[in-house]
């Protein structure tokens, strides 16, 4: 004979549920299976209210009343739990994401990145509304794309960061405290500059030229002016690179050769050596060669320089005529 019959489209009641139990185990006590019409077990670590209460088609129940801990799992899958209990009750979902509006969560505006515990589908992007604020300081590895300019503070990018516009920060004096590679755009200049660890220069790279001239065999030096650099607002000038073109005429070797001088001069007339740019005595006779030397150098540093020379010398024997050009490159500095 069964023990405990229910009839094709009747409901178990809790009460009975908790009979047979106790019938299938021989006891006289009773071993609680449900409440209040949950099904619910506890075991040891894990003992606070919980219970499985039916199911929807989809979503979180929106009528009657339920406990804390409440659970729900849906005819599509899904699972939902009321983390406050009440009328109609709090719900959170979880199991996994199925793209809907309900599994995307917006980050809060000042959330840094990676500190929300929510997830989001792989195609979905959040709005801009929500990421006004770039926390101080996140480091992002991976390409980040931006398709709008936001405010934010200073970060770090050790990635790629594309943008479809960018605007430096930028105003009529430097910052205080700058990092190394900080830009920063001088209204009062009209130019951007960036920190180089030392000093504030200008991104933009400047020439100066030296037009083609011509020495002869003669004992004296030959000094060409190197056109006057504008200051264009700025304290100094940061000489980068001095590049010389030069062909010599019959003799050229290293017993007869030619040496080209960087110098500078003073209100007084007072040269004072740069750098040696080159010689020719390696060059091939009637061919030209062209020599590039890093100046990395201050044109003032304290002291007042008007002008650019190139000093062109013999150091050694009778070298041929000589033809020369050249150029310098150079930064401006701001303070």
């Amino acid at each position: 004979m069964a023990l405990y019959t229910v009839s094709a489209g009747n409901v178990a009641l809790a009460a009975d549920l908790n009979q047979l139990v106790n019938l299938l185990n021989g006891t006289t006590t009773d071993t609680q299976v449900t409440v209040a019409n949950r099904i619910r077990a506890q075991l040891t670590g894990a003992t606070a209210a919980s219970g499985y209460v039916g199911g929807n088609a989809s979503g979180a129940p929106t009528s009657g009343t339920f406990a804390t801990g409440d659970e729900v799992i849906n005819q599509d899958g899904s699972i939902w739990v009321c983390t406050a209990g009440g009328t109609q009750g709090t719900w959170k979902k979880h199991g996994y994401l199925d793209a809907t509006a309900g599994d995307i969560v917006a980050l809060a505006s000042a959330a840094a990145a990676g500190s929300s515990g929510f997830a989001a589908d792989a195609s979905h992007v959040h709005p801009w509304t929500f990421l006004a604020v770039l926390a101080n300081a996140n480091t992002f590895t991976a390409l980040q794309t931006f398709s709008q300019g936001q405010s934010s503070t200073t970060g770090s990018f050790s990635g790629r960061l594309t943008t479809t516009s960018f605007t430096a920060p930028g105003g009529s004096s430097f910052p205080a405290s700058p990092n190394t590679n900080d830009h920063f755009y001088r209204t009062d200049i009209q130019l951007e500059f960036y920190y180089d660890g030392t000093r504030w220069l200008s991104v933009e790279l400047f020439p100066t030229t030296i037009a083609i001239q011509s020495a002869t065999t003669v004992a004296t030096s030959v000094f060409s002016a190197i056109p006057t650099i504008p200051s264009s607002g700025g304290s100094d000038i940061w000489l980068v690179d001095a590049v010389i073109d030069c062909l010599v005429v019959t003799t050229n070797n290293g017993s007869n050769y030619w040496q080209f001088d960087l110098q500078k001069t003073t209100l007084t007339n007072t040269q004072t050596e740069i750098v040696t740019i080159t010689t020719t005595q390696s060059d091939t006779v009637n061919d030209w060669a062209s020599h590039k030397t890093a100046v990395n150098a201050l044109l003032s540093n304290g002291t007042t320089y008007y002008t650019l020379f190139l000093n062109v010398t013999k150091p050694l024997g009778s070298p041929g005529q000589l033809f020369y050009a050249g150029y310098v490159t150079y930064r401006l500095v701001a303070t």
